[in-house]
């Protein structure tokens, strides 16, 4: 090492262009980096949960789904449904939307007159009166299949209009359809003067992106300022800091600029990585300086001086980046893929900043050494060298004590982290002012839960699952989820049949069942093949009726409770 940054002294011009071509290299590829907290992304491509995942997905339709959520007087006002129906066909024209999810766009079966209809909303307004709102709302409010899908409040003063988007699309795609839902919400408020409140699961994985971003553009200078800070007051300078924040600087462009040419991204667990380089930089130029400020003392010549500390520090320095890359990339034995990230991100940027270190600090140094007086004064000691030594003396005389007050702590520490439990929930990672948290509470009190738990129901033997003894079976499934306090809502093909034979027997309650005749099921099942959203009965079960689908709906709960619930129902 003495000999490259001999080499480096000699060369600086050499030395800063070999810096500067993969900084701006790297430079230019930080556009590109994205944020990416979709829980898709945490696992393998080959991984059985995610295949089985992407095939759920790929038979019936994407889950995820913006909302749009707000509050009136009266759902069932024409200028409120005609807003909604608005709103829904804009909604539609995104690129990429699976179909909107409102109460003039849900389809359900109906008595009209002597004529049985299944259809929308959307398909009346157009001829609709006020006269004929009061028989609207008793219509849909006592529809079991409206409350199901959570677009309508029980009193009709709230609605949601809920934007699924295509299968599995991706967390960059679902950055761009917020921020157009956001400018149509933009528009209607001021059109409408009802305020407009954005939900749903992938609006709180962009916005825990977008935080994160705006909480890096704060944070970076915060933790510069302190660095450079804490720097001038050990080494007395205000031209000696500048330069390990530029090495820390340098590093964490090159790590960054890395992440996208390995074609990969940010998540919330790597996100650290940008305060671990900076800090890890900063800590091993503090140690190269302070064996400088030593060196500097016994001999006048700079050069010397910087050649000697390389060769004292270089060794023990170059072991601890090692060790500590090393232990980063022990995480690659994870099977967890973000955590994976985290690891090949850390030991890269670690050893980046050390070769850096060992390059760059020293030809600053070269440059900037006569700006430094403070080095070569108070050779008798500085405040910081006195408390060190009032320290140490302490160690000497109470060496017994501090044994022992240490292995107590220890004891007491491993006591505490016997009882750590992991455990996530990330509306907490958001303020209480926050759109994502009164997005939620609204959400929770005025149209219950929402987040999907998601059933694939087949036989065995691959038998059609159009039959009384299956269906039976999904109907008492849904009333033990249900029995749970955070589910308060399920959806399956039991319920469609249920609603679909109690309006051809005149909107009987009592023919609220499922027949028993499997001829009857069928028929059924022809008959309400556009019951639902747009993609009808489709989104529900299989083209061949070999596998239908079930959707409990669960408050957000902290994943302990999730994997609780989960392990019970299973």
């Amino acid at each position: 090492m003495v000999r490259i940054v001999r080499w480096v002294l000699n060369h600086p011009a050499a030395f800063i262009l070999m810096v500067l071509l993969p900084t701006l290299f790297f430079a230019w590829q930080l556009p590109k980096l994205e944020v990416n907290s979709d829980v898709p992304a945490m696992f393998h491509s080959d991984d059985p949960d995610l295949v089985y995942y992407e095939g759920f997905y790929k038979e019936f339709g994407n889950e995820e789904f913006f909302a749009v959520l707000f509050r009136c007087e009266d759902v069932f006002d024409l200028r409120i449904l005609r807003m909604i129906d608005r709103l829904t066909k804009r909604f539609e024209e995104l690129p990429g939307v699976n179909q909107v999810f409102s109460v003039t766009s849900f389809s359900s079966a109906y008595n009209k007159g002597d004529t049985l209809v299944v259809g929308a909303l959307e398909d009346e307004l157009s001829y609709l009166q006020p006269s004929d709102m009061e028989s609207i709302r008793n219509r849909i409010l006592s529809d079991p299949l409206y409350q199901k899908v959570t677009i309508v409040q029980k009193d009709g003063k709230g609605a949601s209009i809920n934007i699924a988007l295509d299968k599995l699309a991706s967390q960059k795609y679902k950055k761009k359809v917020a921020s157009e839902i956001r400018k149509i919400i933009m528009e209607e408020e001021k059109r409408e003067g009802i305020k407009m409140i954005m939900g749903g699961i992938p609006f709180y994985l962009v916005s825990a992106d977008e935080a994160f971003m705006r909480d890096s553009r704060l944070m970076v200078p915060v933790l510069v300022s302190i660095v450079f800070f804490v720097l001038f007051l050990i080494f007395r300078s205000y031209w000696l800091p500048s330069v390990p924040l530029i090495v820390a600087g340098i590093s964490i462009v090159w790590t960054f600029g890395f992440v996208v040419v390995m074609g990969k991204f940010i998540t919330s667990i790597s996100e650290i990585v940008l305060p671990l380089i900076l800090i890890y930089g900063i800590l091993t130029s503090v140690h190269f300086l302070s064996a400088y400020r030593q060196m500097v003392l016994k001999t006048q010549d700079r050069r010397e001086a910087i050649l000697k500390t390389v060769a004292h520090i270089t060794r023990p320095c170059l072991w601890a980046s090692v060790t500590t890359a090393i232990g980063f990339l022990s995480l690659l034995t994870s099977s967890v893929t973000v955590i994976q990230d985290f690891g090949l991100y850390a030991s890269f940027g670690v050893m980046v900043s050390y070769l850096l270190t060992f390059t760059f600090l020293p030809l600053g140094l070269d440059w900037l050494g006569w700006k430094m007086p403070s080095l070569v004064k108070n050779k008798s000691g500085s405040s910081i060298q006195e408390f060190v030594e009032i320290i140490s003396g302490l160690a000497g005389r109470y060496s017994r004590s501090i044994v022992v007050g240490t292995v107590g702590i220890i004891v007491l520490f491993v006591f505490w982290m016997g009882r750590v439990t992991v455990d996530t929930n990330y509306l907490s990672l958001f303020r209480e002012d926050t759109e994502v948290i009164q997005s939620e509470r609204l959400a929770s009190e005025f149209f219950g839960s929402w987040a999907p738990i998601e059933f694939s129901v087949r036989y065995k033997d691959g038998r059609d699952v159009l039959d009384y003894a299956a269906l039976q079976e999904i109907a008492k499934l849904q009333t033990y989820l249900e029995s749970f306090p955070p589910i308060d809502k399920s959806l399956s093909v039991a319920d469609m049949l249920k609603k679909a034979n109690q309006e051809l027997h005149g909107g009987d309650p009592n023919f609220y069942v499922i027949p028993s005749d499997k001829m009857a099921i069928e028929r059924l099942a022809i008959f309400m093949q556009d019951l639902g959203g747009r993609k009808g009965l489709s989104s529900y079960l299989a083209n061949d009726w070999s596998r239908m689908r079930l959707t409990a709906r669960s408050h957000i709960l902290p994943s302990k409770e999730f994997v609780a619930l989960f392990e019970e129902i299973e």
